[in-house]
C-alpha cells in the first residue's frame, strides 16, 4: 500500500447513509425518530452502513477504485436539528459529538459505543478487507465545527471517547469561539472566527484544543487509515492546517490529506496560497464549474482549456482532486448533462492532470432531479451495482491507465484542437504519452499534429474506434470521432528500476516549454556535479518541473544536490545558493520537494 503515488489513485467518495444497507439492525440507533425507512424524508437516516461498504468492497476494486473517501464516521448528536430552517438528521456525519468513537448508525448493534481502543470493530475488518483489495480508505473529517444544538442536545457537546468534555454553554476549556454567524464572507477574518450556518466554532487558538485535536486524528492514523479529506478549510488559520498537515505526515509520510476550499480558482489569491503553503492538496472547484458550464450549459471547450492556461499558480496543480460533482450541488446528470455524454465527462476527469474522484453512484447514472438536483436530492440511495453500464465498463480501464501511465499521473499538457464541440490534448511524461479526443457534438474527422507519440498503430483504449490509430511523424491524420464519443491512446514507459527513487518536484523557475532543468550533485547517480551528466526533470508548467531520481550506489547515504537550467538559448543557470542536502532512503519511493533559489 505505501509508495503508491497519489496521482495513480481512482478516488470515490461515498456519503455512507445513502450507498448500502448492509446490516438493517443498526438503521435506528440511539434515536429512532432521526430514521426514515421509508426513504421519503431525505434530511433522515435511511440505513446505509459501513457493512454495506464492506459487502461492495468487490464492486469498488472492479470498477478500478483504489481509495474511498467515506463521510464522517465519528460519533453523531442524539437529535433533529434545525438546519437554517430544515428539520435534519446528522445522516451525512458532519456534527460530531465524540471523535474518537463510531456511530452506532454505522456499526452492529453488539459494537455500539465501544471505547477507542477496540479494534475488533466492523471498521478494522473493512478497513482490512478494503487493504487486501489494494483499496485505501480515507476519512472525512471536520475540524472547525461541532453541532449546532437541539432539544435534548446541547450545542457544541463533546466527548472524548465517551467521556463528557465540554459544550458551547458550558465551555469550562475556551474551546469555542463566540462572534456570531459569518456576515461578511469578504473579511478573512469573521470567516474563521465567525459560525457556518449556526454550527458551534472550534477555537484552534486555544493550545488545548489544537493540541487534542492533532493527537486525536493521528490516532486515527495509527488505527490504519490512509488519510483525511479535511472539511471546511477556510474557516481555520493557515497555521493550525501546516500544524495538522506536518503532524500528520511525520506520522505516516504517505498519508492523503486534502482539503475543501470552497468555490476556489485561480483567480482566489487566499485559497491559491493555502494550497501552496498549507501542506495539503484541495478540491478543484474551477474544473468543476468549467466542466459543468462545457458539458451541461453548451459553452465553448474554451472554457475548460483556460483553466488548464492557469495551472502555474499552484505549485502542483497534478495533486489537485478534481471532481465533477458532489454533495454539495447537484449532479451533471441534474444540471443539464445528457446521459450519452457521461463517459465523455468521466474520461475527461481520468485523463486531465489532477487526482479524480467520483461520487458515488455516477457509474450508475446515479440522480434525482427534485428541485433541480441539489442539497439533499443529489444524495440518493444507491440502488444498482451493474458492471455492464457504459461508465462502469470504461472505467476501470481508465483506472488502470491512470495506474501504469506516468503521462496521465503527472505529465505536461498539449493542446492539439480546442474548438466548440471537440477538445483534443496530448500529455506527456519523459517518453510517457496520451492522446485524448473529446467530442460532443456530432461525428467529425480531424487531423492532429504534435501527439508526442512515436510512429505505429495504437489502439483507443475505450474501444470507440473500430481500428487502430496510425501515428506517422507525430501527426494522427483523417481520425474520425463518433458523435458524443471519447478517444483514448496512449504509450506508457516504466518507472526506471532502482533500490531507492525520489520523486522530485521543483517550483520557482519561471520557465517555458523548451528549457532543460538538471539536478546535479555528488553522487555518482547525480552526474558527480556535471551538468552534462546530471538527472533531467520534466516540464509540467511554468511553474513546476518533476523528475524521477534514482540511487543504487548512493542508497542509504547523504547526498549534496542542486538544480542547473539551461533556456532554449543554450545559457546555463545555477541557484544562487549552497547546494541542498538530503538522506536518501536505503528502499523504497520517497518525494523531494524544493523551490528554484535565484
Amino acid at each position: 500500500m505505501r509508495g503508491r503515488d497519489v496521482r495513480a489513485e481512482t478516488l470515490y467518495f461515498i456519503v455512507t447513509d445513502r450507498f448500502a444497507n448492509g446490516d438493517p439492525d443498526n438503521d435506528f440507533g440511539d434515536t429512532p425518530e432521526g430514521t426514515d425507512p421509508t426513504r421519503t424524508n431525505w434530511l433522515r437516516y435511511w440505513g446505509g452502513d459501513l457493512a454495506g461498504i464492506e459487502a461492495k468492497l468487490d464492486y469498488l476494486a472492479a470498477i478500478g477504485v483504489s481509495a474511498i473517501w467515506i463521510t464522517p464516521i465519528f460519533n453523531q448528536i442524539d437529535a433533529i436539528c434545525d438546519d437554517e430552517g430544515r428539520l435534519t438528521a446528522p445522516y451525512h456525519g458532519y456534527w460530531t459529538k465524540d471523535f474518537k468513537r463510531i456511530d452506532e448508525h454505522l456499526l452492529p448493534r453488539g459494537e455500539w459505543h465501544r471505547p477507542f481502543s477496540d479494534r475488533d470493530t466492523l471498521f478494522d475488518r473493512m478497513l482490512a478487507k478494503a487493504h487486501d483489495r489494494g483499496i485505501k480508505v480515507l476519512l472525512d473529517v471536520t475540524c472547525n465545527h461541532t453541532s449546532a444544538g437541539a432539544p435534548g442536545a446541547p450545542k457544541g457537546e463533546l466527548y472524548d471517547d465517551g467521556e463528557y468534555l465540554l459544550s458551547y454553554d458550558d465551555d469550562k476549556l475556551g474551546w469555542y469561539n463566540r462572534h456570531g454567524p459569518i456576515r461578511d464572507w469578504n473579511n478573512p477574518s469573521e470567516v474563521m472566527k465567525g459560525e457556518l450556518r449556526g454550527l458551534a466554532d472550534l477555537n484552534e487558538d486555544v493550545y488545548s484544543f489544537r493540541a487534542y485535536i492533532l493527537e486525536t486524528m493521528a490516532a486515527w492514523l495509527d488505527r490504519g487509515i490512509d488519510g483525511f479529506r479535511v472539511d471546511a478549510v477556510k474557516h481555520m488559520s493557515l497555521s493550525f492546517w501546516q500544524e495538522f498537515t506536518a503532524t500528520m505526515r511525520k506520522r505516516r509520510p504517505d498519508v492523503i490529506l486534502f482539503g475543501e476550499w470552497a468555490g476556489i480558482g485561480h483567480w482566489d489569491t487566499h485559497g491559491v496560497h493555502f494550497a501552496n503553503a498549507s501542506g495539503m492538496s484541495l478540491l478543484d472547484f474551477d474544473f468543476q464549474y468549467a466542466v459543468a458550464d462545457v458539458l451541461c450549459r453548451g459553452e465553448p471547450w474554451r472554457r475548460l482549456a483556460e483553466v488548464f492556461h492557469h495551472d502555474h499558480v499552484y505549485d502542483d496543480a497534478t495533486e489537485l482532486v478534481t471532481f465533477l460533482d458532489n454533495h454539495d450541488m447537484p449532479r451533471l446528470l441534474s444540471t443539464g448533462l445528457h446521459p450519452a455524454l457521461l463517459p465523455l465527462a468521466v474520461a475527461l476527469l481520468m485523463t486531465s492532470r489532477g487526482v479524480p474522484c467520483l461520487f458515488y453512484g455516477t457509474e450508475q447514472y446515479l440522480h434525482d432531479d427534485t428541485a433541480g438536483g441539489g442539497d439533499p436530492y443529489n444524495r440518493p440511495m444507491m440502488t444498482a451495482w451493474d458492471l455492464g453500464t457504459p461508465v462502469a465498463v470504461a472505467l476501470p480501464r481508465l483506472a488502470a491507465l491512470r495506474r501504469q501511465n506516468l503521462a496521465v499521473q503527472r505529465g505536461f499538457m498539449r493542446e492539439l484542437l480546442v474548438d466548440r464541440d471537440v477538445f483534443a490534448y496530448a500529455r506527456g511524461y519523459n517518453g510517457a504519452a496520451v492522446v485524448v479526443v473529446l467530442n460532443r457534438g456530432a461525428e467529425r474527422t480531424i487531423d492532429l499534429h504534435d501527439v508526442l507519440l512515436p510512429d505505429g498503430e495504437y489502439v483507443d483504449v475505450l474501444g470507440a474506434l473500430p481500428g487502430p490509430v496510425r501515428v506517422r511523424s507525430e501527426r494522427i491524420e483523417g481520425l474520425t470521432v463518433p458523435a458524443g464519443a471519447a478517444v483514448v491512446i496512449e504509450r506508457s514507459v516504466p518507472l526506471p528500476a532502482a533500490r531507492s527513487l525520489a520523486v522530485t518536484r521543483l517550483n520557482g523557475y519561471t520557465s517555458r516549454y523548451g528549457d532543460r532543468v538538471v539536478v546535479v550533485g555528488d553522487a555518482p547517480e547525480l552526474g558527480a556535479w556535471n551538468p552534462e551528466k546530471g538527472i533531467p526533470l520534466q516540464y509540467v508548467n511554468g511553474n513546476l518541473w518533476m523528475g524521477d531520481l534514482t540511487f543504487d550506489a548512493s542508497a542509504g547515504t547523504d547526498v549534496l544536490y542542486r538544480y542547473v537550467a539551461f533556456d532554449r538559448a543554450g545559457q546555463v543557470h545555477y541557484e544562487d545558493r549552497t547546494p541542498r542536502q538530503r538522506r536518501v532512503e536505503a528502499e523504497g519511493v520517497v518525494e523531494w520537494r524544493d523551490r528554484w533559489e535565484a
